[in-house]
């Protein structure tokens, strides 16, 4: 008997519309909507009113509606006779069928029996309500009325998608963040190493100018003091030239091969003027020397070294070759004297500490600082001469410049 009493209920069930089973037994009902307080039509949230039953059609309450239903025919003295029922979908399994609604908040007054149904938590739902008289057969008089309970804006599907969106793009923001402040710190500590090298480089600099100047001005003394004054004046006038240079190229951190090897060129004008040596430049026409840039006073301490500790002991006037070519991605520059060798020269050097040249160890240590900087691959290489016979017979100084620096 039940199962055919649950099989009629359901037929006569409708999910969206409000529908009545047949005019004239059934169970009258009207229906209020209590939202926030205020009590409201229920027709104001439907698309019309049935006019048979007087019910609404496709109702749509908001998530946080109450909806009253009314029977004014039930009295106190046959209030037992019915019986209420309720379906759901959504937030109640499908599978729970129809229930007894006794269990809801109901409050009986005088001539009207009143269900507040919709106090349960039936958010994106549609429902199902049902009254009959069991007296009378609930076939013959029941009466359904179905609504729609809309879900709160934050359970909605556009809400969720815009909240995972807003997540993914916070996290990512976050994590840009992150990583532009670590590109930030890191670039930061970057300038502050370029910074320590360019101070450390030109500190190197600052050392070499005086080492050189101090060296051209005991050439001039040295020319003085011999009575020597004609070519005391002319050393003076390249030594001028020679500091104009040195001046121009102190701020900058590259200067032109081609500035480079005029400050040589007016160097060994001044110690031809002091020491009988020769000496040549050897560049090849297909060698732009415009074009390839290198730190200011890169080929004059190796110069220098080889006319004071190479060439100045050497009995027999001596010989100077400085070479340039291209190799790959460097340009060679081989600067090649007959002197006496660096063994011997170490020799003569032994107990005279005044004499004792910086400028190539300064030099080293600033291209090493150039190479950890990252502006290219220097390299220099230094290699004994000797003769047939097995005697020194100079020294070869190759500097490998790169051409991108």
């Amino acid at each position: 008997m039940r199962t055919l009493f649950l099989a009629v209920l359901l037929c006569y069930t409708c999910l969206f519309n409000a529908v009545v089973a047949a005019p004239g037994n059934t169970v009258p009902i009207t229906i209020q909507i209590r939202v926030k307080g205020e009590v409201y039509e229920a027709s104001r949230f439907a698309e019309g009113v049935d006019p048979a039953t007087g019910l609404p059609i496709n109702m749509k309450v908001p998530y946080n509606a109450s909806v009253a239903i009314y029977c004014p025919t039930i009295t106190r003295k046959d209030a037992s006779d019915y019986r209420y029922y309720w379906e759901m979908d959504g937030s109640i399994s499908d599978s729970s069928g129809w229930q007894s609604a006794q269990n809801f908040s109901k409050i009986l007054v005088p001539g009207k029996e009143v269900v507040y149904f919709g106090s349960v938590n039936a958010w994106d739902s549609h429902l199902t309500f049902a009254v009959c008289n069991t007296r009378l057969g609930c076939e013959e008089t029941m009466t359904t009325f179905s609504y729609y309970a809309a879900a709160p804006f934050y359970q909605t599907t556009w809400f969720k998608v815009l909240m995972v969106m807003l997540e993914v793009l916070v996290i990512g923001g976050i994590i840009g963040l992150i990583i532009r402040f670590r590109y930030k710190r890191k670039q930061k500590l970057q300038e502050l190493t370029n910074r320590a090298s360019q101070m450390e480089l030109k500190a190197l600099r600052s050392q070499m100018n005086p080492h050189f100047l101090f060296n051209s001005l005991s050439s001039i003394q040295n020319l003085v003091n011999q009575g020597q004054s004609e070519e005391a004046n002319l050393y003076l006038s390249n030594y001028a030239n020679l500091m104009r240079k040195i001046l121009d190229h102190s701020e900058a951190a590259f200067i032109s091969l081609a500035d480079e090897l005029e400050a040589v060129r007016l160097y060994l004008e001044l110690e031809v003027l002091r020491f009988d040596f020769d000496y040549a430049f050897e560049v090849p026409e297909s060698l732009d020397v415009d074009a390839v840039e290198i730190p200011p006073m890169l080929l004059q301490p190796y110069v220098e070294n080889a006319v004071m500790h190479g060439l100045l002991a050497k009995e027999m006037p001596g010989k100077l070759r400085i070479i340039l070519t291209q190799r790959d991605q460097h340009i060679v520059c081989t600067i090649e004297d007959n002197g006496i060798g660096r063994k011997k020269a170490m020799e003569l050097k032994q107990g005279k500490t005044h004499q004792k040249s910086h400028g190539m160890r300064l030099n080293e240590e600033r291209l090493q600082l150039l190479n950890e900087k990252g502006a290219g691959s220097f390299k220099v290489e230094v290699e004994d001469l000797f003769d047939e016979s097995k005697v020194a017979a100079g020294t070869r100084v190759t500097i490998f410049i790169p051409i991108a620096v």
